[in-house]
């Protein structure tokens, strides 16, 4: 279900890129639902921890579900035993294949107000997904972006039930110490424009990252053909890390960027 301005009177408006607006509150409530979607290619053992990392996450689990999308890989992708309880797999149509078409076949099959698009080699911390959802629940037609850390590791060192239980119990970082990472371009690109990308060409390349949600009302044709959904940078408050082999994890107490669809 989407909702316009005048539908939901609680919710800031944002003219622009001007987020200073908006105040996500401290005290969350939780009432906006979020399909997590996931396009995956073959890397069954990324995915696995990937999932595992949801199933700890602090957003209400009834609130939350998770559309993993299989572009085509062989053997087909399976759902691990670790997961959240409400996640499934689609394939992607016949005849269409790359991430671009996973996530729409993702997207289609999802029921969220909100669409958090996260890769499948990334392990969010506990607080990600309300991290991302702290923003939707402070106003409408916002795009928000996660922060990463890419990090050399790989898959087969960790288990699915290990990742689950650092995650839970705040220990993602534990489960990279010793090992180096680079910070994600894109936070390199919003503090180099001061906490704005104001050019709206390299705001929307920015917003084809790891870990991005939006709401449902800006993927409809009607949100392109206005405008309403186009893309504008601004800084947040919340998570972000992942790997070069990319197994990932967004950095505690640093948060996602956020984005405002302009009215």
């Amino acid at each position: 279900m989407t909702h316009t301005p005048s539908e939901r009177p609680d919710r800031a408006i944002v003219r622009r890129n001007g987020y200073e607006a908006v105040r996500p509150a401290g005290d969350l409530r939780p009432t906006r639902t979020v399909s997590v979607v996931v396009p995956a290619y073959l890397n069954q053992a990324k995915l696995d921890l990937t999932l595992a990392a949801l199933t700890a996450q602090t957003y209400p689990g009834d609130l939350m579900d998770v559309v993993v999308a299989d572009d085509g890989s062989e053997p087909p992708l399976r759902l691990p035993e670790v997961r959240p309880e409400r996640t499934r797999i689609v394939r992607t149509p016949e005849g269409s294949w790359g991430i671009a078409a996973a996530v729409d076949a993702a997207i289609r099959a999802s029921e969220g107000e909100v669409v958090l698009r996260l890769d499948s080699d990334v392990v969010p911390v506990r607080g990600h997904v309300e991290a991302h959802m702290r923003w939707h629940h402070a106003g409408d037609g916002f795009v928000v972006l996660g922060k990463l850390v890419f990090v050399d590791t790989d898959a087969a060192d960790l288990r699915p039930e290990q990742v689950r239980d650092a995650v839970a119990a705040g220990g993602t970082r534990a489960l990279f110490e010793g090992l180096e990472y680079d910070e994600d371009w894109q936070i390199g690109l919003v503090r180099e424009s001061g906490g704005r990308i104001d050019d709206e060409v390299r705001a929307f390349i920015t917003a084809n990252g790891a870990t991005v949600s939006f709401t449902r009302g800006c993927t409809t044709p009607a949100a392109a053909s206005t405008g309403r959904c186009r893309w504008a940078a601004t800084p947040s408050s919340g998570t972000g890390w992942p790997s070069r082999a990319r197994c990932s994890c967004p950095r505690p107490r640093r948060g996602p960027g956020t984005w405002a669809c302009p009215r």
